[in-house]
């Protein structure tokens, strides 16, 4: 493949972009809080989460048909691979719209709600990280298969939560004149987190962290 599995490098990684995020999301919250309305900070901080998470979903998909291979297991696994991360998504919709349809006031509770979506995302991406980790340290790949998926369907449930709790927000913290504005905002950072994940994993790949040659790769 083009970018070969480097199981060390590509845990770093992950990890590395987690950190970057968390620190942007506070570096943006101080910003937003001088510069916008509360409302305008709420939903900024919305769109800036529902960036990070859509990096989390698009950085293992260069490496993923390498891991597939490293697995021992073909294409349907490096697609569903990447796939499983929308099944959370979808999962994690229809868990924030039941409780927010039984208690219509639960949207003002937003700080809470964005804490308690951002751990299944953590979780996942935790050990998704594990996992790659342990095949660095010669652990059999063969008995990891699903760790892999389950990983990829916890991060995706984060995802799922935090975007529709900002779905039912902008209706309650916006007029309908200013939602489109909002809604153009976070279409945006949702794709530029997707063009920036897949970056990341391939400029990993070309860096060749590993220190390995391109035969070599798929052992590594």
């Amino acid at each position: 493949t083009a970018v070969g599995f480097c199981p060390a490098g590509n845990g770093f990684v992950l990890g590395a972009v987690g950190l970057v995020g968390v620190a942007l999301v506070v570096a943006l919250a101080a910003w937003a809080a001088r510069s916008l309305s509360v409302q305008e900070t709420a939903l900024f901080i919305n769109v800036v989460v529902a960036s990070l998470h859509n990096v989390s979903y698009a950085i293992v998909i260069p490496t993923a048909p390498a891991l597939a291979d490293a697995l021992g297991l073909g294409p349907a696994y490096s697609g569903a691979l990447i796939s499983v991360y929308m099944v959370g998504v979808c999962a994690g919709v229809v868990l924030m719209t039941l409780p927010l349809q039984w208690r219509p006031g639960l949207w003002r509770a937003g700080p809470s709600l964005m804490r308690w979506s951002a751990v299944p995302n953590i979780l996942g991406a935790t050990l998704y990280c594990a996992v790659l980790f342990l095949a660095a340290a010669d652990v059999p790949l063969h008995s990891l298969s699903g760790l892999p998926l389950a990983a990829r369907a916890i991060s995706g449930l984060g995802l799922g939560l935090s975007d529709q709790y900002r779905v039912v927000a902008t209706v309650h913290l916006l007029a309908s004149a200013e939602r489109p504005v909002w809604q153009a905002h976070c279409a945006f950072a949702a794709m530029f987190g997707i063009g920036l994940g897949a970056l990341a994993a391939a400029s990993l790949g070309a860096l060749n962290v590993c220190r390995v040659r391109g035969g070599d790769m798929q052992g590594a």
